[in-house]
């Protein structure tokens, strides 16, 4: 019987040819870097649904960008991240903070290599420290190519990342362009937004049957940074691996498509 493929990553430039790079940065395209990890999340939704996920948001926001007259282009998706909180878990791949930090520069610095001018990273992974080193990474990156590389942030999260809000290396949204899905719960991992998210773009992700069977889970606020400190205990805390409640994923709008325009918008706005 034949093989059969899904198309998962094939708008990147992983199936270009070097020649059709070449004319994007020739254009001054934008690239867009999906940020992801590869993390449990739960026992309905698949290890890659981080980097799933922010690819479907890059697409959408390529193709935004392209209605608006200017050129974009998606970078092959960058998954070896930091899973400081599920790190425990089976599945879940963490990279050291200086191995991510030197990928993120070799990626930026090879982009900058091929001509490019601008690249937006956008990431989907709530991991404090993921975040923090790929921050961190574009900043030092910046320092060495001079290229415009920028690292997306939702404003109210600057300060907890010692912030300023005028970063040149990073693009900071607006609290207008932020996803908030109502949800019964407070829904941090593989609860009910991110089940309706990967039903909505990638159903055959999702184990349905089991999703609909998985009963609430909510931690108080000190077993919540307990849990985001990683470790066991993260583990002993939510043993099956998510917290929330992913049964509720059929009161969730998904929003990807305005989160895309509000993203696209700023990138618009801080390109050169």
């Amino acid at each position: 019987m034949p093989i059969i493929l899904n198309d998962h990553f094939t708008q990147t430039m992983i199936d270009m040819t070097w020649r059709e790079i070449k004319e994007l940065a020739d254009e001054n395209a934008f690239v867009i870097l999906p940020l992801g990890v590869v993390e449990e999340h739960g026992p309905q939704l698949s290890l890659g649904t981080d980097t799933y996920l922010v690819y479907a948001k890059c697409v959408l926001i390529r193709d935004i960008l392209e209605r608006k007259g200017h050129k974009a282009v998606i970078a092959p998706p960058f998954y070896w991240g930091i899973n400081q909180a599920t790190g425990a878990f089976p599945g879940c791949f963490t990279s050291r903070p200086e191995t991510v930090m030197a990928i993120i520069q070799d990626i930026i610095e090879s982009l900058a290599n091929f001509g490019f001018s601008n690249v937006f990273g956008v990431n989907h992974h709530g991991d404090k420290a993921h975040g923090k080193i790929l921050i961190e990474a574009f900043k030092e990156a910046v320092e060495h190519t001079g290229m415009n590389a920028r690292y997306v942030l939702e404003h109210r999260l600057k300060e907890s990342y010692g912030l300023t809000g005028t970063e040149k290396h990073v693009t900071f949204l607006g609290p207008e362009v932020i996803e908030t899905p109502e949800t019964g719960f407070f829904d941090i991992h593989a609860g009910a937004i991110e089940t309706a998210q990967m039903l909505r773009y990638y159903p055959e992700q999702v184990n349905r049957q089991m999703a609909g069977e998985l009963p609430p889970l909510e931690l108080g606020e000190d077993d919540i940074q307990r849990w985001m400190a990683g470790g066991q205990d993260t583990v002993a805390l939510t043993p099956d691996g998510y917290l929330g409640h992913p049964a509720d994923y059929g009161r969730v709008k998904v929003q990807f498509e305005k989160y895309a325009e509000g993203i696209a918008e700023y990138i618009f706005h801080d390109a050169v």
